[in-house]
């Protein structure tokens, strides 16, 4: 099942108390334009599970991973991650700054349920990305821009990613 075709124009979403901002899973063309994700438990916003052909076009995913607070070696959450799927996307103009964990990360792994990301082929590969113009500072735990492989995923994780201009200061 596939949810084809959704845009989120201005959405902002604050102060999520448990998970993240802006959540998507199995979406075919999504588009956030201007949206806002601010103070969440975790991450901004979180992509995964067969996210394809995306584009995030300005706005704001800052001040997340307040679960921080709660309990520092869990709850380091991020401005975009971007976790097994997140595939053929664009961010243009978009800022990720003070994030408890990374402005963005871009990984893949162990997805849960046992299965990982690669080697089922379920959930697909975070490639294809491009970010343009974005910045990414004072981000508390983290880089401004993580390309990682979670543990126990022996295949490679993230691929073809491509960064033209951008802020990236004062990072962990």
């Amino acid at each position: 099942p596939w949810i084809r075709k959704a845009t989120l124009r201005r959405v902002t979403a604050l102060n999520s108390p448990s998970l993240w901002g802006i959540g998507a899973d199995w979406v075919d063309e999504l588009i956030l334009d201007g949206c806002r994700a601010r103070g969440n438990w975790l991450d901004g916003v979180k992509l995964r599970r067969r996210v394809t052909n995306w584009q995030m076009l300005g706005g704001d995913c800052s001040q997340n991973g307040q679960g921080w607070l709660a309990n520092a070696a869990t709850y380091a959450g991020n401005g975009l991650d971007i976790f097994a799927g997140g595939e053929n996307g664009r961010v243009v103009g978009t800022s990720f700054n003070d994030n408890i964990g990374d402005g963005v990360v871009c990984k893949n792994g162990d997805v849960g349920e046992g299965i990982s990301g690669y080697d089922s082929g379920r959930y697909g590969l975070t490639r294809k990305l491009d970010f343009i113009g974005i910045e990414a500072s004072r981000n508390q735990s983290g880089s401004g821009l993580a390309l990682t492989q979670n543990a126990g995923n022996d295949s490679y994780a993230v691929a073809h990613v491509t960064v033209t201009g951008g802020l990236f200061e004062d990072n962990a």
